[in-house]
């Protein structure tokens, strides 16, 4: 689904934030890719602005977003990138290893990628980075990022480090996501906010408004109309069921209803461009 649609985001973001949630006896990944951005800047005009955040409680960590979101409310557009070590149900943060759990840490993304409108970056250099979070995530609320780059699985530190050393330099060079995903391991994968709420309203429309799905969606919804008064006769049927096949059929409303709350308003993408792809 989806796979003839062209999701690319120019790269609009300002600031790089690395958050270092690390343990003082790990590779020290973020403060290496901290000094390889700045030495990247350093050769490049219009770079962004790069700063790093030592993270070493759960109280740091939540500080640190903090400060970041008055960042946002005063312009900054940020990649927000997590070197922590990441679990299924959530990260682990500092010596101490306090959790944070993953829907925790959505609704403060949410709530910064409001600040930004969607134009919010994540990159979660740690393990299940991507499946753990993006199961949080749900069409009928805001989304927390307008991208995340991040793993489904177990990976070595020494890995993430490089990979992310080359990610960061095509992106910031070529202004592209999908040229800089393409220098990466296969074992990182990207959540793009317009390609997954494509895939997922499609899959509605064409599970419950259309077919057979939508047939007994129907007849669903005229029985419980009998059930709560409406005089069962068939005239009423008829009416019934002809208003029900048109209000549950995809429609535009429907698509921009649900694409402005998930994407704050702000996407590229057409609902004759999703309709001729995914359920034309």
């Amino acid at each position: 689904m989806c796979s003839t649609l062209t999701f690319d985001s120019v790269f609009s973001n300002n600031a790089v934030f690395i958050l270092d949630g690390l343990k003082l006896s790990d590779l020290q990944t973020a403060k290496n890719l901290l000094d390889e951005l700045r030495d990247l800047a350093g050769t490049t005009t219009g770079m962004p602005f790069i700063s790093m955040y030592k993270v070493n409680s759960r109280k740091e960590l939540f500080a640190a977003l903090k400060e970041i979101q008055q960042y946002c409310l005063a312009g900054s557009k940020p990649i927000i990138h997590f070197e922590v070590h990441g679990e299924k149900d959530g990260v682990l943060i500092g010596d101490d290893e306090e959790k944070i759990s993953w829907g925790e840490l959505i609704a403060v993304l949410r709530q910064i990628n409001t600040v930004t409108k969607n134009n919010l970056g994540v990159v979660m250099a740690s393990c299940y980075g991507l499946y753990a979070i993006t199961i949080e995530i749900e069409i009928t609320e805001p989304s927390p990022f307008y991208f995340l780059i991040g793993s489904e699985e177990e990976i070595l530190s020494g890995l993430i480090a490089d990979q992310m050393k080359e990610f960061y330099r095509q992106l910031l060079l070529n202004d592209s996501i999908c040229s800089a995903m393409a220098q990466v391991d296969e074992k990182f994968k990207q959540f793009h906010v317009e390609k997954f709420f494509c895939m997922v309203i499609g899959r509605y429309f064409k599970r419950a408004c259309m077919g057979k799905g939508a047939a007994e969606r129907v007849e669903r919804l005229v029985s419980e109309a009998f059930e709560q008064g409406t005089s069962r006769n068939r005239e009423n049927l008829q009416k019934l069921r002809r208003s029900y096949k048109s209000a549950i059929k995809p429609s535009k409303a429907t698509f921009d209803k649900y694409a402005n709350i998930f994407m704050h308003g702000r996407y590229a993408i057409t609902y004759e461009q999703f309709y001729a792809v995914v359920v034309g």
